[in-house]
C-alpha cells in the first residue's frame, strides 16, 4: 500500500529532492506552490497532485510540457521509479518514505561486503561502495569484469531506483583498468563528469544513483595522471614565454567563456523572460522576442524550444480571437503563422486547429446560403486530416443541392429516363446539372430504396473505383488520383480510397522532388528548401488545394476541354 509522502529525486543529482506528506499540492516556480523548482523552463503553477486510490495523480495546467517517462502528458496516474521531466530538469519519483533494504535484499548485500582484513588489503584493485546513509564497504576486483546495477544478477547489487538494472560495468585490460556505462537512461559520472567510458586511476570517484564509489589500487600504472605529473621535476622555462602563452589562454578563455557560457545563458534567459509573457497574456510581445530569438544563432534545443513556444503562442493569440467570434481572423492569424512556420513537427496541432476553423467557417457560410465561399473553406481541410470526411460530405452536400433545385418538378419516371441517357453517355459526374449521378440522387430523394437508381450508383462507384485501381497497381499516380478523387464525391467515408489518394499525392511530390534534385547542384539543398515553402503557401491559399479541381470538373461548364483519360 502507497503511503502519504510524495518524492521526488533530481535524476543526475541525487542530492537534489522534494518531499511532501500533503494529499494535494502544485508544483511549479512560483513561491505560491508547495513544491519550488526553480527553473525558468517551468511554469509558474507547472502542475497539480493529488491522492486518489491510494496513489498519486499528477496533472499538467502549466503552458510548458509535462513528461512522464519521455512522453508528454495531460494526467495520469505515477508509480514508483517513473520519470518526470519538467522544463530541462528530470526527476524519479517514489511514494512512500525512504526505507531500509529489506532482510532479502540485506542477505544480497552481506555476501558482497569483504570485511578490511590482510588479504583484503592485498588485493591489487579494489571498489570502495559508500552508500547514501554512510554505510562503506569494500569490494575487490577479483576478475576480469565486475558487474553493478540494481538486478539481482550484477555483480555488485546496489539498491537504489536510480540505478539501472545492469548500470556499469568495471573491467579490466591490458592497458588498464576501465569503466563503461551500459545503462541507455541513467547517467554513470567519474569525477563529476558524465561518461560513456574512461580509464580508471587510484582515487576516480564514480557517482551512480546516491552511492559513491572509489576506486583504489596498489598497481604503479593506475598512479592518477595528475599525481604522476606532480612526482616530476619541473623544467626550467623562459618567463617572456610563458608570458605569452598566458596571455594567448587568457584570451581564449575569455572567447570560449562568452561563446560557450554566456551567450548560451543569455539567451536562455531570454526564453525564461518569453515565458513569463506569454504566462501574463502578452502575446504580442512574446511573439515578437521569439521571432527574433529564431533569427540567431541558436543550438538545436534552444532552436527547437522556442520554436514550440512560438506555436504556442500562435495557438493561443488564434484562440483570443475564437473567444471573441472571429472565426475568419483566427483562422488568417494561423495561416500567416505556419506559412513561415509550418514545416516544423511542432506545428502539428496547429494544422489541427486550422482545418477545425475551415469546417466551423464552412458549415456557418452554408447555412447562410454562401455554397461556393463554403466549398473554399470545405477544400481547404487537408488530405489525412481529422476533418478530411466532413469537409468532403460538405463538398458533396453542395454539389448535389446546386443540381437538385431545378428537378424539384420532375418525376421519377422522368428522372429515370434522363439518368439513362446520361449513364449510356457515360456522363457519371459531370457536366454539371447533366449527369447521371446527380439525377440518380434526385430519384433517391423521392424514393430511398428505388432499386435501378441504387444500382446505377453502386456501378458508377464500381467503374471509378476499378479504374483507379488498376491505375495504381502500375504506378500510375495522376491516372489514379483522378479516379479516386471522383470516387470520393460519391463515398467520402472509404478509408481505404482515402489512404490511397495520400500515396498517389506523396508518391507524385517525391518523384517532382527527386526530379528537382536530380537537376540540382550545390544549391538543390535551397531549392528543396523554397519548394517546401511555396506547397507550404498553396495549402493555405483561401481556396484550398482541391477548390481548382472542384471547381472545373463539378461546378463550371467546360467548352471544347477533352480528356482522354477520363470519360465525361
Amino acid at each position: 500500500m502507497v503511503s502519504d509522502q510524495f518524492n521526488l529525486t533530481q535524476k543526475d543529482d541525487p542530492r537534489v529532492s522534494y518531499r511532501t506528506a500533503s494529499e494535494t499540492f502544485s508544483l511549479g516556480r512560483s513561491k505560491d506552490c508547495e513544491i519550488v523548482i526553480e527553473d525558468p523552463h517551468i511554469s509558474r503553477v507547472q502542475a497539480t497532485v493529488r491522492s486518489a486510490r491510494n496513489r498519486f495523480v499528477i496533472k499538467n495546467v502549466g503552458r510548458n510540457p509535462l513528461l512522464v517517462n519521455g512522453r508528454p502528458t495531460p494526467e495520469r496516474y505515477l508509480k514508483d521509479g517513473d520519470i518526470l521531466t519538467l522544463g530541462k530538469m528530470h526527476f524519479v519519483f517514489q511514494a512512500g518514505r525512504p526505507s531500509r533494504s529489506t532482510p532479502a535484499e540485506s542477505a544480497t548485500e552481506e555476501q558482497t561486503v569483504v570485511v578490511s582484513t590482510p588479504e583484503e588489503e592485498a588485493a591489487d584493485c579494489r571498489l570502495m561502495i559508500a552508500a547514501g546513509d554512510g554505510e562503506t564497504r569494500a569490494v575487490p576486483i577479483d576478475r576480469d569484469k565486475l558487474v553493478l546495477g540494481r538486478s539481482a544478477e550484477a555483480d555488485v547489487q546496489l539498491n537504489d531506483p536510480l540505478i539501472s538494472r545492469r548500470h556499469c560495468v568495471i573491467e579490466r585490460r591490458e592497458d588498464g583498468m576501465f569503466a563503461r556505462n551500459v545503462s541507455a537512461t541513467n547517467p554513470l559520472l567519474v569525477n563529476g563528469e558524465s561518461l560513456t567510458e574512461c580509464r580508471l586511476y587510484s582515487g576516480d570517484r564514480i557517482r551512480i544513483g546516491t552511492y559513491s564509489v572509489v576506486f583504489v589500487s596498489n598497481l604503479p600504472h593506475d598512479v592518477g595522471q595528475t599525481d604522476a605529473a606532480a612526482a616530476m621535476p619541473a623544467p626550467k622555462s623562459n618567463r617572456a614565454l610563458w608570458g605569452v602563452v598566458l596571455m594567448v589562454l587568457l584570451a581564449a578563455v575569455c572567447y570560449f567563456g562568452y561563446a560557450g557560457a554566456y551567450k548560451p545563458w543569455q539567451i536562455d534567459r531570454t526564453i525564461a523572460g518569453v515565458a513569463r509573457l506569454a504566462d501574463t497574456g502578452n502575446l504580442k510581445e512574446a511573439d515578437r522576442q521569439l521571432k527574433e530569438l529564431l533569427s540567431r544563432r541558436l543550438s538545436v534545443e534552444q532552436t527547437q524550444q522556442a520554436k514550440q513556444m512560438l506555436a504556442q503562442t500562435a495557438l493561443s493569440a488564434a484562440e483570443e480571437k475564437i473567444a471573441a467570434g472571429d472565426v475568419l481572423g483566427a483562422k488568417k492569424s494561423l495561416s500567416a503563422h505556419l506559412s513561415v512556420y509550418g514545416s516544423g513537427p511542432e506545428t502539428g496541432k496547429l494544422w489541427d486547429r486550422l482545418d477545425h476553423y475551415s469546417i466551423t467557417l464552412g458549415k456557418k457560410l452554408e447555412a447562410e446560403g454562401k455554397s461556393k465561399q463554403a466549398l473554399h473553406q470545405y477544400a481547404a481541410v487537408r488530405d489525412g486530416s481529422l476533418y478530411r470526411v466532413e469537409a468532403q460530405k460538405g463538398i458533396s452536400r453542395i454539389w448535389l443541392e446546386s443540381q437538385h433545385q431545378q428537378r424539384q418538378e420532375h418525376t421519377i419516371v422522368q428522372l429515370l429516363k434522363e439518368g439513362e441517357t446520361h449513364f449510356a453517355e457515360k456522363r457519371y459526374l459531370t457536366p454539371v446539372n447533366r449527369n447521371a449521378y446527380a439525377v440518380f440522387q434526385a430519384v433517391l430523394l423521392l424514393d430511398p430504396h428505388h432499386v435501378m437508381a441504387l444500382k446505377r450508383i453502386e456501378q458508377i462507384k464500381d467503374y471509378y473505383l476499378k479504374n483507379g485501381d488498376s491505375h495504381f497497381e502500375k504506378k500510375q499516380w495522376k491516372q489514379a488520383l483522378g479516379f479516386f478523387e471522383r470516387y470520393r464525391i460519391i463515398d467520402p467515408e472509404n478509408k481505404a480510397v482515402a489512404r490511397k489518394i495520400e500515396k498517389c499525392r506523396r508518391s507524385i511530390n517525391a518523384k517532382s522532388s527527386a526530379s528537382a534534385a536530380a537537376r540540382g547542384d550545390a544549391g538543390s539543398h535551397q531549392r528543396q528548401s523554397d519548394q517546401q515553402r511555396r506547397e507550404i503557401r498553396q495549402l493555405l491559399e483561401s481556396s484550398g488545394t482541391e477548390s481548382a479541381w472542384i471547381m472545373k470538373y463539378l461546378f463550371e461548364e467546360q467548352k471544347g476541354e477533352a480528356d482522354t483519360e477520363t470519360p465525361w
